[in-house]
């Protein structure tokens, strides 16, 4: 039910253009489910509308937030692959 609500909450402000609201709604719901990986890739494309530099900054705390909830703080496929698609680092992969 959180989930839902945070992804309509996040889908409205995104169309209405408001990426401080989307931002809020999906901090307001990784306080109740900081492990949640769905949330944190909201975070990190509604931060990558606003620029590079506060998207890595997104990355740095969802995995600092995973490694804290899980007992491994592996990225899901979807995850990963936005980071590749945005060019942004993904943690843990080996160059």
């Amino acid at each position: 039910m959180i989930l839902r609500c945070v992804r309509r909450a996040t889908e409205l402000a995104w169309q209405a253009g408001d990426l401080a609201a989307a931002e809020w709604a999906l901090r307001q719901g990784l306080l109740v489910m900081p492990g949640e990986e769905e949330l944190w890739r909201g975070l990190v494309s509604v931060r990558l509308a606003q620029n590079r530099a506060a998207a890595a900054q997104a990355v740095e705390e969802m995995v600092a937030a995973l490694r804290a909830t899980r007992r491994s703080a592996r990225l899901r496929r979807a995850t990963r692959d936005l980071l590749r698609r945005s060019g942004l680092p993904v943690p843990g992969r080996r160059r």
